[in-house]
């Protein structure tokens, strides 16, 4: 009796593991995050917080989210296919897809026009000048020589 109950206790987790609870709130609170900016980063530190910044002006206090629950709140996410997950360096950055953006249009009941701030144009980009090239064609003969100045420069 006592085995079967330790066998109980040990293998029944696998078959039914623990899903954690997020409260709406907080819910509410990273899926606008995410959506607001287009992208998320974190830091794998399960016992750390996540800071979120206030977007507008009348609630301008910071609001700290246990980091456990976003890493599994965008895990979920990415097993959905409405994140695009990186891991890098020990820090998880989280992209939206297209399919996350429209997700959390409903979700979040915003109207089509809004749009994460990375769909966003940036009026302030200024166009970018014609890449030089380097290398051993620019100003050099097909020797790879600067007219073999080096060179010579040491003998004289």
């Amino acid at each position: 009796l006592l085995i079967h109950l330790f066998l109980l206790l040990f293998f029944l987790p696998l078959f039914f593991p623990k899903k954690m609870f997020i409260r709406k709130r907080e819910r509410k609170l990273i899926l606008t995050y995410l959506f607001t900016e287009g992208v998320m980063t974190t830091v794998k530190d399960f016992t750390s917080e996540f800071t979120i910044q206030a977007a507008d002006e009348n609630n301008a206090t910071a609001v700290t989210v246990p980091n456990l629950q976003v890493i599994k709140l965008m895990q979920s996410l990415d097993s959905k296919g409405f994140v695009r997950t990186t891991f890098n360096w020990s820090h998880f950055y989280y992209f939206l897809t297209d399919e996350g953006i429209e997700y959390l249009r409903e979700f979040l009941h915003l109207p089509a026009d809004v749009k994460p701030n990375t769909e966003m144009p940036n009026g302030s980009l200024q166009p970018v000048a014609e890449p030089q090239q380097f290398g051993r064609s620019r100003g050099r003969d097909n020797r790879g020589g600067d007219e073999g100045t080096y060179r010579r420069s040491n003998r004289d």
